[in-house]
């Protein structure tokens, strides 16, 4: 999560440092300093083996996604070689912030491998295979399916964005993949407002690394990852001199000027949805303050907010006054370790959100 509201500055290998946990063991031990509060070369060690590990090579004479692109390995979400495919949201944070770890060129020639499997009416693919197959959304155990994840047009525009100024400017990549971009954030479903909007009647999954919990109306976290999106997009199409800076610009500003509908009346606090699962949201709150939105006493009173109750906010993933997700007329639970990194979830009919 602190990985997450640092997407721009690339901090250190936090984003996956729960990755570095739960993956599988290898033959090299990363050096260890038991008496650092955060073992930063150890991570820093183990980030590296991990993103080695999870490269897996493209398979397929006849690939459609790499006629053209030529890629030879994707970045999978583990170093186990169990996933076989390319995840968006998990390439775009891995290459935010472990580029220093990757090939420039191979992980451009992924980047656009991933823009290769687009759909024709702007939806990204949640994930793609080595061997050419797309996956948009999934079937779950609810009466209609999940036709796709929500939140892979932002995190499609935050890839580009990360691939094409990590290494140093690179205008062909940008300018070459921004018309799909474009296409692919006005996909995004949203209300009048601006906000991301999840239909309760018929609902897709929303944040990935959230996507078995029942969030459905404005959604806050999808809300705030179009709002970054938009405005990195705004800003280095002025940069390369194409696109319309201007759309994304004013885009990103509606949007922003709607969060503040899900301030919590009951707390310091945004809610995660307005429908199902209207409640605080820890991460959403301190995305929303990373990305300097609302006002700065709201801001200031999330923050203090959290600090007060940290031992707890670190441990779930939603305010501490609530022990557990509770849709409206449903059950779903979700908890949200820092010591195992497991999500375990008890998800009704309705939704039948599981991971594939």
């Amino acid at each position: 999560a602190i990985g997450h509201f640092s997407m721009r500055r690339r901090p250190l290998s936090t984003a996956i440092a729960c990755a570095a946990i739960t993956v599988a063991r290898s033959s090299h031990i990363c050096p260890q300093n038991a008496s650092a509060p955060l073992d930063l070369t150890w991570l820093e060690c183990r980030a590296a083996e991990i993103i080695s590990a999870s490269r897996e090579q493209v398979t397929g004479r006849d690939n459609p996604l790499n006629r053209g692109v030529n890629a030879t390995y994707l970045f999978t979400p583990d170093a186990s070689h169990s996933y076989g495919a390319q995840w968006t949201r998990d390439f775009a944070y891995a290459l935010r912030h472990g580029s220093e770890w990757m090939d420039a060129d191979e992980a451009k020639r992924a980047v656009r491998y991933t823009f290769r499997g687009q759909r024709d009416d702007g939806c990204m693919p949640d994930r793609v295979k080595t061997d050419g197959q797309v996956v948009v959304g999934f079937i779950g155990v609810g009466p209609h399916p999940i036709d796709h994840v929500i939140d892979n047009g932002p995190f499609s525009a935050l890839l580009l964005s990360a691939a094409s100024t990590v290494w140093g400017p690179d205008r062909t990549l940008f300018c070459d993949l921004e018309p799909q971009v474009r296409r692919a954030l006005a996909f995004v479903n949203r209300s009048a407002s601006g906000l991301v909007y999840n239909d309760p009647a018929r609902p897709n999954a929303t944040y990935g690394f959230t996507d078995n919990v029942a969030k459905s109306g404005n959604l806050l976290f999808c809300s705030l990852l179009f709002i970054d999106a938009s405005r990195q997009m705004a800003e280095l199409a002025a940069l390369y001199g194409c696109g319309e800076a201007s759309w994304y610009s004013a885009e990103s500003k509606r949007t922003a000027a709607a969060v503040d509908e899900l301030a919590d009346a009951a707390s310091p606090l945004w809610l995660a949805a307005s429908v199902d699962n209207r409640l605080p949201d820890v991460w959403g709150s301190a995305y929303l303050v990373a990305l300097n939105l609302s006002t700065a006493s709201r801001r200031q009173a999330a923050m203090d907010e959290l600090a007060r109750n940290e031992d707890r906010t670190e441990h779930f993933g939603r305010h501490p006054s609530t022990t557990s997700w509770q849709p409206s007329g449903q059950q779903a639970t979700l908890i949200l370790s820092t010591h195992s990194c497991q999500k375990q979830s008890l998800i009704s009919k309705r939704w039948g959100f599981t991971r594939m």
